[in-house]
């Protein structure tokens, strides 16, 4: 049943090529750890999952248990790393899916080893390190090595990796990337130089794949440039990669008329006609993950032209000006991200336009908008 013509494309086609294009820079032996948490940054984790399978990838990376959850229940069994903060209560659901956590103090890996010899099972975990990011991680220095030994001793933990999260690696003209490697080298360094190794190890995210091949070590963790978006708008000017955008939003008018001059339009009459004019109803609104920002400051494509959003942007629809097409009609394509003829709306310009980044834009777009799977 088609509740609303409104729907997301996702091109498998373009995921594939993306995987391909980073297979042919990344470094050494490096695997490629497919990052699809948050639904696989909007596009579909289930489904992200699958093609990323069929294309040799073998691990994966979510923020939550529950994510990990859902991917084991739907068949995945591929190593699965939970990269965000799991509370004490989820870790005996972590192990019993077989999902593996971060851990990155002490208290954490007593309490997950108990759990793990009350089931009898070896709990896998990568050990987290901040290395500038600010966020959850052990920070470097002595007491994080004491700490870690003390973990090493317990019997039912398995420290299979150790990984650290770039803050600035999108940044050539800073060298924040460079201290961040370091960092966590000459930590690295210091717990081998006291008999600890661990077998993998891994810092780079999409930026710092592409831009640093040096720090691609064991592993890398590609997130947002899986899915065809460069982690920074200037890193897309003259790319070092070339990537393919997997994501098209859009619809179909619903509604076409003609108004008079001096006619305002949606709430708070924020816009008013300046001329006799043709106007557009989108059946999407904010709660599909349209942002409210670009009410009377975005623009969509209808054949092939761009048009004007006119108006406030509403719950579940929104307006354009139609005018200077001169003639549309009901069931006309509507594209709100996404190429429509020799023009293209990018999530980054739609980020701009809305004041943020072109990871909000995606991910925030709502499961009310079916996802349609394309594969050439």
């Amino acid at each position: 049943m088609e509740v609303r013509p409104a729907w997301i494309e996702i091109s498998l086609t373009a995921i594939k090529r993306n995987i391909s294009a980073f297979r042919r820079i990344i470094s050494g032996e490096a695997e490629i750890m497919g990052i699809i948490k948050a639904d696989a940054y909007g596009h579909g984790a289930l489904e992200v999952a699958n093609a990323l399978r069929k294309e040799g990838v073998r691990c994966f990376g979510v923020a939550l248990v529950q994510e990990g959850v859902e991917l084991r229940e739907n068949g995945a069994d591929e190593p699965l790393l939970i990269l965000g903060y799991t509370p004490e209560e989820d870790f005996r659901l972590a192990l019993e899916y077989g999902l593996t956590l971060t851990i990155y103090n002490h208290a954490q890996a007593v309490v997950l080893n108990s759990i793990a010899g009350k089931t009898e099972k070896s709990a896998p975990l990568h050990l987290k390190v901040d290395t500038g990011m600010g966020r959850i991680g052990f920070l470097p220095g002595k007491a994080a090595v004491e700490e870690i030994e003390k973990i090493t001793t317990l019997p039912f933990l398995t420290l299979e990796g150790i990984y650290s999260h770039q803050a600035w690696a999108d940044n050539l003209q800073s060298n924040f990337a460079e201290i961040q490697f370091t960092r966590f080298q000459d930590f690295l360094s210091t717990l081998e130089e006291r008999g600890i190794h661990i077998p993998i190890r891994h810092l780079a995210n999409s930026a710092a794949t592409i831009n640093f091949p040096s720090m691609h070590l064991d592993l890398v963790r590609i997130g947002i440039s899986l899915y065809g978006l460069y982690p920074d708008a200037e890193m897309a000017v003259n790319p070092k990669i070339e990537l393919h955008p997997a994501m098209q939003v859009k619809a179909k008018l619903v509604h076409v008329k003609r108004v008079p001059a001096g006619t305002p339009l949606s709430y708070g009459c924020t816009f008013t006609t300046g001329r006799k004019s043709l106007i557009g109803t989108v059946p999407m609104g904010y709660a599909d993950g349209i942002p409210r920002a670009l009410s009377n400051n975005g623009q969509v494509l209808v054949r092939g032209t761009r048009c004007p959003i006119a108006g406030r942007i509403c719950m579940d629809q929104f307006m354009v000006d139609l005018t200077d097409l001169g003639e549309a009609a009901v069931g006309d394509e509507v594209v709100f991200l996404g190429r429509q003829g020799a023009q293209e709306i990018s999530a980054d310009e739609i980020a701009e336009r809305a004041g943020t980044i072109s990871y909000e834009i995606v991910t925030r777009m709502s499961r009310r908008l079916p996802r349609k799977y394309l594969d050439s």
